[in-house]
């Protein structure tokens, strides 16, 4: 007979859930979702190693192991780690990871997803949003990546070790999918208001690999997603059906009062209602980082995130294209940026414009100065562009690790009003739900970590702070939202496509990404598309591209092509306000220009080098303490940060 023995390893891991902006900041308890390892060796090629779901505690210092030799004695070690997501996001440095299957915004931010996160992302808004009344008692749920992730596993002396660069980076793809996934999610469905973020545990089995004698080869199954213990208040996921009740009450009255009005009107409609009825309230809960207080309670109040989240779901509801933005925003050119979330909304001209129900809340009637404005549009003191800067990432795993970048919706210039008359409409936007209506019953890890609250003060013009955690998940076919006011989303087979404006050179060209089906230009004399979405400027003139993507959807470019460079009209980055913490310290700038076929070069300043040093790629360096300016400029349009290094 084969002689045996049995190893057994627990392995913990949690995530906290993603933290809100415009929050007081509060410590979350780190709780662990562990993962038991029992281990057989057998003196033969038919070692197998397997790890069992099962609740570990907490020890911050790492693994720990107690181990014996003899034949049968058990094994046992814990470790424990950490996601946290939420208001600092935009304080670290972006990860850069993509798991993107778009290059750009079409109607949430889950389509942007692919693999494993979009897969996780689709479950959460199956169990989450569509089929919410069975999971009224328990929203834990297991689940299997469609894409199994694997590694080459270390065993010494009989036994797995959590070790090696493969098993490193294996564990890194599997938090990565669980964070994009949860981000994603909670920025495109704050319906499920009570989700800020969860646990979760799984299996690794190790088992030797047929081409080594020595070698094994190890995989994480079963896993288990567990978000109870990281809501917004405790069993706040029992409260999903008269929450929802809520909303469709609430939105039967919006469709009754909108009837005929144009989709400018509906907005202005919906922006009031919310100012109304709501009160800016800051009470240092979780809850007022919800919409849940306007649909549950009899005094409604909460702050900036509230605001964002009741026009993203009344939007959702009435058929019109709404996002989530969070990032930071000032009342005057000096004053101190604050973490504030607003919405970007699509209009029947296929521009996204800005609108802001917080800052607009400052008496009866509300103002409408925040009202589907652009980035050239005036706020109280300064424009939007000047005004705020945008989080493309909504999680972050330490101080100077940023979650899953995220693609924003691009921002018009002018405002909704100014453009009246100047484009031609394009087809009317209606948001498409990403997320199939039949999703797999094997759910896809994911996870988004409570954010620390953060504190805002609901500025009259001025910052509140408070950004949303978020998830994504594995593809599955897109649904579009009827305006009926119905308590879940309704499918629909055709996704309606989406504007984007582009401006060319002659001979320049423009990559669109993604996965195409098929091309179609109106003019292959002006413009010119190949298969793989590479769309070229042929000579002077317009003309209209579309590209169908294999999962439905639709992007038609308005192309104009012109003799002349294409200069820059606006210049963003990732961050304004910059911290480093002592000498050695970087943070790499990320500049997005308007537009995007922009060929103006970028260049970067540094006000004092020996404080703050930044190459021409844009990465800063601490040299000493103190404190300096980088500027960036792309032709005559320049923007500035601020870093202070510590020490």
């Amino acid at each position: 007979m084969k002689k045996r023995k049995r190893l057994l390893v627990i392995l913990s891991t949690f995530v906290m859930a993603a933290q809100p902006l415009c929050v007081a900041a509060e410590m979350q308890d780190a709780e662990g979702f562990g993962a038991v390892e029992e281990i057989w060796a057998d003196e033969e090629n038919e070692e197998e190693f397997s790890a069992a779901p099962e609740v570990g505690n907490e020890d911050l210092n790492g693994f720990q192991a107690e181990i014996s030799t003899e034949e049968n004695d058990r094994i046992e070690a814990e470790e424990s780690g950490e996601i946290i997501s939420g208001a600092i996001a935009g304080d670290s440095v972006d990860s850069g990871i993509s798991l993107f299957s778009l290059d750009y915004y079409t109607d949430s931010y889950g389509a942007q997803l692919d693999g494993n996160a979009k897969a996780l992302y689709d479950l959460l808004v199956q169990n989450y949003v569509v089929d919410y009344s069975q999971y009224l008692d328990s929203v834990d749920f297991p689940f299997e990546f469609p894409d199994t992730i694997t590694f080459e596993a270390v065993v010494e002396d009989g036994s797995f070790q959590r070790k090696g660069e493969s098993y490193v980076q294996a564990t890194d793809d599997v938090k990565t999918a669980i964070q994009a996934a949860s981000d994603a999610f909670s920025y495109d469905y704050p319906q499920a208001f009570w989700f800020r973020g969860s646990n979760y545990g799984y299996r690794v089995s190790c088992v030797r690999d047929g081409s080594s004698s020595t070698g094994y080869r190890g995989t994480f199954k079963n896993f288990t997603f567990k978000p109870a213990n990281r809501e917004i208040s405790e069993n706040a996921h029992t409260r999903m059906g008269d929450f929802m009740n809520g909303v469709q009450s609430a939105v039967a009255e919006l469709n009754e009062q909108t009837l005929g009005m144009d989709m400018e009107q509906k907005i202005k409609r919906i922006h009031d209602y919310i100012c109304q009825r709501v009160t800016y309230r800051n009470d240092n809960t979780l809850w007022v980082h919800s919409a849940a207080s306007l649909f549950l309670d009899a005094d409604p109040a909460f702050v900036c995130e509230g605001y964002a989240k009741s026009m993203k779901i009344f939007c959702y509801y009435m058929g019109i294209n709404c996002a989530c933005v969070s990032g930071t925003a000032r009342g005057t050119s000096s004053g101190t940026p604050g973490a504030h979330m607003w919405n970007y909304v699509q209009m029947d001209d296929g521009n996204w414009y800005l609108v802001d129900a917080t800052w607009d809340d400052v008496g009866t009637p509300p103002s409408s100065r925040y009202l589907l404005v652009g980035r050239a549009t005036k706020g109280q003191y300064i424009t939007i562009g000047e005004e705020r800067v945008e989080y493309t990432s909504f999680s972050t795993t330490s101080a100077e690790t940023a979650g899953p970048v995220f693609i924003l919706p691009v921002l018009a210039e002018e405002s909704y009003a100014d453009n009246k008359g100047k484009n031609e409409p394009a087809v009317t936007v209606v948001p498409t739900v990403t997320p199939t209506a039949a999703v797999s019953a094997e759910p896809t890890p994911t996870v988004s970590v409570a954010p620390t609250p953060t504190v805002s003060v609901k500025p009259i013009p001025i910052v509140s702070a408070e950004p949303t955690p978020t998830a994504s998940v594995a593809p599955i076919p897109t649904v579009s939202v009827t305006p009926i006011p119905t308590a879940t989303p309704v499918p629909t087979a055709t996704p309606t496509p989406t504007t984007t404006t582009l401006t060319l050179r002659v001979k320049q060209t423009y990559k669109s990404g993604g996965k195409i089906k098929s091309v179609r230009t109106t003019n292959k004399k002006i413009v010119k598309v190949d298969k793989k979405g590479k769309i070229t400027g042929k000579k002077a003139g317009k003309a209209t591209v579309t590209i169908t993507y294999t999962n439905g959807s639709r992007r038609i470019y308005q192309v104009k092509v012109q003799k002349g460079i294409v200069k820059t009209t606006a210049v963003s980055v990732n961050k304004r306000n910059i911290i480093l913490a002592k000498k050695g310290k970087s943070f790499q700038l990320k500049v997005t220009l308007t537009p995007v076929t922009s060929q103006q070069k970028v260049t970067y300043k540094s006000s004092n080098s020996k404080v703050a040093a930044v190459n021409s790629k844009g990465k800063i360096v601490a040299k000493k303490k103190g404190t300096a300016t980088i500027t960036v400029k792309s032709g005559n349009k320049k923007i500035t940060c601020k870093v202070k290094v510590k020490k």
